[in-house]
């Protein structure tokens, strides 16, 4: 894990607060690029920013952000290539940051890692990469001083978990099932399957730092995940979509979810804790 990361050590010194990160997801330049400046230096609430690459084909996305995507690509013709430079606008902002991208625009682009380098980016997740290149992409961005972070979901298999795993600084665990947008429920049977999830990466990889997105829209969402052993939750489509309402309604939403993410006080205590101190 890199230490010095400032995504990391963001993260890590959060957690020693006693609360989870809380991520939220922009798609890069989107509704245009100088309300998109004017909006995420608003955003004092937001931990971590993820912020998304435009492509043609967001084929992981659901309707709402894909109609992002489509905006920015055709209306504003941005792409990976212009995208990169536009994050580098955000270097002051105190906030460590992340892209996520599809395999085809990292590939497509020459020094995609170097870009995000020299434009304060740091972290990358591309969640179509194959496990094979994968290992390749987490190389080169650990020689720069770029946490990997790799996206985990039901469909994956122990073996291949646990490839993942054992290369990335950071974990994206997706919650619910489909696509982006959908509102995910938090029931008992999704609660342990994500417990069963965590315990397996956890016992794959112990320095491993696990965020959970997908589906989460409320505090109540966030304050369920909070009493599980993560270090961040992700929102998106939530966000995405109350940017039409305005910069104060988002502020006073994102001030919602920052609230829901103080830990349980016997979160230390709880079951799930206790089994990995056995573990680790």
């Amino acid at each position: 894990m890199h230490s010095l990361n400032p995504l990391i050590k963001q993260i890590t010194a959060i957690n020693t607060s006693g609360r989870i990160a809380l991520c939220g997801y922009f798609l890069t330049g989107y509704t245009s690029p100088k309300k998109f400046y004017s909006l995420i230096k608003s955003l004092d609430a937001i931990d971590i920013f993820e912020f998304g690459i435009p492509t043609d084909d967001p084929f992981l996305d659901g309707p709402d952000i894909s109609r992002a995507h489509d905006h920015v690509t055709e209306n504003i013709g941005l792409n990976a290539e212009t995208a990169l430079p536009l994050l580098g606008g955000l270097q002051d902002i105190p906030q460590p940051r992340f892209v996520m991208t599809y395999a085809k625009e990292g590939r497509e682009l020459d020094g995609f890692l170097r870009l995000c380098l020299l434009n304060g980016i740091q972290g990358v997740l591309a969640p179509d990469v194959p496990v094979d290149e994968a290992k390749n992409v987490a190389l080169i961005a650990s020689s720069m001083n770029i946490a990997y972070i790799g996206f985990i979901h039901d469909g994956m298999g122990a073996e291949e978990t646990a490839k993942i795993a054992t290369l990335c600084d950071i974990i994206y665990l997706k919650v619910s099932c489909g696509k982006t947008g959908q509102k995910g429920e938090l029931s008992a049977e999704t609660i342990k399957r994500l417990q069963d999830r965590i315990t397996e990466l956890r016992t794959i990889n112990n320095q491993l730092l696990i965020g959970a997105g997908i589906g989460i829209q409320t505090p109540e969402q966030i304050q369920t995940l909070a009493a599980l052993d993560i270090n961040m939750v992700v929102v998106g489509t939530s966000l995405m979509n109350t940017i039409t309402a305005g910069v104060a309604s988002l502020q006073e939403y994102t001030r919602s979810l920052y609230d829901a993410t103080v830990r349980p006080r016997r979160f230390s205590e709880s079951p799930v804790r206790q089994s990995l101190l056995v573990t680790i």
